[in-house]
């Protein structure tokens, strides 16, 4: 540190008499006011102020700053503290308003921008939102529930539906569902009008659709039923663009990543209503800093 004049010095001392008297009065500088004293005020002063430098720095805790030749004293330590206390005091509330406040937005990249565009354009459509369970991976596996929601999240079919074959114990362990859930449920091809009547000249999306509509035109098929018009898309690949990822997400990744809060469950129908979550989040979401 360099000495300062008669003037600085003055200056500073004037400074420490403002604030002092301000805070005596309890009036408390707003934010404008307290920059400008930061700026004014000697910032070796300033460190013992916002620190509460300990003893050893300046050889007496708060008791001043070096000027060459001599000593100035800038604050008492009895002040420093009480000082302190005031601007800890403000500096939490000044926290607590700047969480109030909205945040800035930044601009969606990329991806987002076309991923949230697909999705505000399957909630203009008449969309509803596929799941289906089944006995296993594999190709001659069979559906035994499905559910279909609509964009609004009403119901429009959730039932079981019996396999010609006992359930696996590996596909109960995943979706819980039994040979004796399905002991009376109806058939692929009785529930089958149902799935037309909801799905015909819709826009249907699932989660992994290839594996939800590959199982669900193999059955078509199996029992010799007639196909019907629907536009498929897939939610995973929705979220995958929006994120910039691979294309394997599991579902109760998205869901995290947008925080949204459902019922923990491995049927169909909530496997449904999240899936529709996640559309809405993308087609609502909003970049915020």
């Amino acid at each position: 540190m360099y000495p300062k004049s008669k003037a600085v010095q003055k200056r500073l001392e004037q400074d420490k008499q403002d604030y002092l008297e301000r805070y005596n009065d309890a009036t408390f500088i707003n934010d404008i006011d307290f920059s400008i004293y930061e700026k004014n005020i000697d910032k070796w002063a300033l460190k013992l102020l916002k620190e509460q430098t300990t003893p050893k720095t300046f050889g007496a805790w708060g008791r001043g700053i070096n000027k060459g030749a001599r000593w100035v004293e800038i604050f008492t330590k009895e002040q420093a503290l009480t000082m302190q206390k005031s601007i800890n005091e403000r500096k939490a509330e000044r926290t607590r308003i700047a969480a109030t406040k909205p945040k800035r937005r930044k601009p969606l990249s990329s991806y987002q921008r076309s991923a949230k565009q697909k999705a505000l354009n399957m909630l203009d459509e008449s969309l509803c939102v596929l799941d289906i369970s089944t006995t296993g991976l594999s190709s001659d596996d069979e559906i035994v529930e499905i559910s279909l929601i609509d964009k609004f999240g009403n119901c429009l079919i959730d039932t079981l539906i019996k396999p010609s074959k006992s359930i696996p114990a590996d596909a109960t362990a995943i979706h819980g569902i039994t040979d004796n859930d399905v002991m009376n449920a109806p058939t692929f091809s009785e529930i089958y009008p149902e799935i037309i009547r909801f799905m015909n000249n819709r826009v249907c999306v699932a989660y992994n659709a290839s594996f939800d509509f590959t199982f669900l035109s193999t059955h078509i098929k199996h029992h010799n039923l007639k196909d019907f018009s629907r536009s498929q898309q897939c939610a995973m690949l929705l979220f995958s663009e929006f994120i910039d990822a691979e294309y394997w997400q599991k579902l109760t990744t998205a869901i995290h990543h947008f925080d949204i809060q459902v019922e923990k469950n491995h049927r169909s129908y909530f496997h449904c209503k999240a899936t529709l979550a996640l559309i809405k989040a993308i087609a609502n979401f909003r970049n915020e800093v």
